[in-house]
């Protein structure tokens, strides 16, 4: 009877010892956010240009984004006067008008399946054009001319749907140049804003 005690004891013994190591292993294992309520993201949108297998541009931008369908945007950029009318001798008489040259985006996230967000992300992406060994322009001066004496501005406009993790990149786009054959990547890397 006594060995029927021990052995319960060290039944029980064993058993709370079990316990305590499982809930320490719990308490070191963060838990992935509750995919059901709000959390805060940030998504970076990086766009990368390639000559070849030469790298040539990398322009980043992050949101903060919550993870409830509101939109959060980014315009950056700057304002290219266009001539509208006036004759081409008479300086003084031209009319302009005003091109939004930069990137414009917007982006929603919402909860998915555990652990992964939908996120809807919309980008325009406007650039003057040099002659330049058909290079992108920085300086207005140095932008190819088209109709009128006005600078030629390439457009590239997309909208993606992404199914992500935290600290996940995808390759969300690749388009190549009509003109130079150079390459547009857009990567995107969703992060949990801690």
């Amino acid at each position: 009877m006594r060995r029927n005690k021990v052995l319960g004891v060290l039944a029980l013994f064993l058993a709370a010892a079990g316990f305590v190591a499982i809930a320490a292993r719990a308490q070191d294992k963060q838990p992935a956010p509750d995919s059901k309520r709000e959390v805060s993201l940030k998504v970076q949108v990086v766009f990368e240009e390639y000559d070849g297998q030469k790298k040539i541009a990398s322009l980043p931008y992050t949101f903060r984004v919550v993870s409830n369908g509101n939109n959060s945007s980014i315009r950056d950029g700057l304002r290219v006067p266009i001539i509208t009318g006036g004759s081409a001798s008479d300086q003084a008489n031209h009319q302009f008008q005003y091109m939004d040259v930069g990137a414009n985006m917007d982006c929603n996230a919402w909860p998915a399946e555990e652990g992964a967000y939908k996120i809807k992300l919309n980008v325009q992406r406007t650039f003057l054009f040099s002659p330049d060994e058909l290079k992108p322009a920085m300086d207005l001066n140095k932008a190819m001319a088209g109709a009128g004496g006005n600078p030629v501005v390439q457009t590239f406009n997309s909208s993606f749907f992404l199914l992500m993790h935290d600290n996940q990149t995808i390759e969300a786009a690749s388009v190549t140049n009509p003109l130079n054959g150079r390459v547009l990547k857009v990567l995107v890397t969703l992060l949990f804003d801690k």
